[in-house]
């Protein structure tokens, strides 16, 4: 791999590996399935997975690729100059496919690199709606709650006084 291409295992590893530890969700009454969430992440991880094995098939076949030209470009001594020039433009054909699967295992890399970003991006969009989901449930139960004990604190009012007023009744008689 030369230096001017960015190690694509490393940045995926960073990118995701360091965050599978964070990927449990509380649990909670209202909200999403635990197990369709499960089986989400579980597709992602499957996903990235894949197209890290397909980088780096792509790499080993760059690597031997350049190995293979690297060999055939040591001409064979006592060659005449006719079968020299025909290795020579073998090799510049070579060279050329060699150029050819290099820009292809660049754009692989990028768009993998690209997926994987939107994959990540799509799962924290809905990991933030399940969040604000989560916590709108929290507020109606909280809203309902209040409401519900407010009732409840004005009956208990109501009958202490009803008591009370009976209570007085009895006690003038």
């Amino acid at each position: 791999m030369s230096q001017e291409q960015p190690d694509v295992d490393a940045q995926l590893f960073d990118l995701f590996d360091g965050s599978r530890g964070q990927r449990e969700f509380a649990r909670v009454r209202r909200g999403y399935d635990t197990h369709q969430v499960n089986s989400l992440l579980a597709q992602l991880d499957a996903e990235l997975e894949r197209q890290q094995e397909q980088i780096e098939a792509l790499e080993r076949d760059l690597a031997d690729a350049r190995r293979q030209l690297e060999e055939r470009r040591r001409p064979a001594p006592g060659l005449g100059s006719r079968i020299e020039e025909l290795i020579q433009v073998a090799e510049e054909k070579a060279s050329d496919l060699l150029g050819v699967a290099q820009s292809e295992a660049v754009a692989t890399a990028e768009a993998a690199r690209a997926g994987a970003a939107e994959v990540r991006a799509a799962a924290m969009r809905d990991v933030e709606a399940m969040l604000v989901a989560a916590e709108q449930a929290a507020e109606a139960l909280k809203a309902d709650a209040g409401g519900e004990a407010a009732i409840i604190k004005i009956a208990a009012r109501t009958k202490g006084e009803s008591i009370k007023a009976d209570a007085r009744r009895e006690a003038a008689v």
